[in-house]
């Protein structure tokens, strides 16, 4: 065999393997996803579900495959107790229960409080529930908080100041709205039915029972 036609050979090796290098990569990516009750689950999403129980957790099974939010920003699987959203700035966290209903009422990932950004934590109380979203924190207590509500803002600031539920107000007992009165938003509080406001003019929060 000539040099010329032992080179040419050679390349065609090349060639080859790179072709079948090339077809493979594919696969071994797609084999990161499983199918989970019939559905399919992947990528963090699918690594996040495995880290807190797959099945046998909160969620259970999956209800859908892997989705596109509608603003565009992540991805997200619903389940029978809930469902994990995904971005690349939050990673994928999991969203449930009564948190998950004030945040879905309050417009999902497209209203104030965006995605998730941590998973559901246990307040130091050992009753208490809390998670943290882009916009604010959710926060809920089986009956001190009369559901769950968001706290965000100057209002959150100022509470967090005062140590948050551990401290002099307690945990929210309503979402924080427009009162005319103030000319501003007021938010209340479980303890001694406290309250915290604020109006622009202001430029500050106020406490008042």
């Amino acid at each position: 065999m000539t040099t010329r036609a032992r080179a040419m050979l050679l390349k065609g090796v090349a060639v080859t393997v790179a072709a079948l290098t090339t077809l493979t990569v594919p696969a071994t990516s797609a084999a990161a996803d499983e199918t989970v009750c019939g559905h399919q689950v992947g990528g963090d999403i699918l690594a996040k579900y495995h880290q807190i129980g797959g099945q046998g957790s909160p969620l259970g099974c999956p209800t859908s495959d892997e989705l596109t939010t509608p603003n565009g920003r992540g991805k997200f699987n619903t389940f029978v107790g809930g469902a994990i959203y995904w971005t690349p700035e939050t990673g994928a966290h999991p969203t449930w229960g009564a948190i998950r209903d004030k945040w879905g009422a309050l417009g999902w990932e497209e209203g104030k409080l965006g995605f998730p950004v941590n998973d559901e934590l246990t307040n130091p109380d050992g009753n208490g529930k809390r998670q943290q979203f882009e916009g604010g924190t959710v926060y809920w207590h089986p009956t001190l908080s009369s559901g769950a509500h968001p706290v965000w803002g100057k209002i959150g600031e100022q509470w967090g100041e005062f140590g948050r539920e551990g401290g002099p107000f307690g945990y929210p007992t309503s979402d924080e709205v427009w009162n005319d009165s103030y000319n501003g938003y007021i938010q209340r509080f479980a303890k001694n039915d406290t309250m915290l406001f604020w109006s622009k003019g202001m430029g500050k929060n106020h406490g008042t029972c």
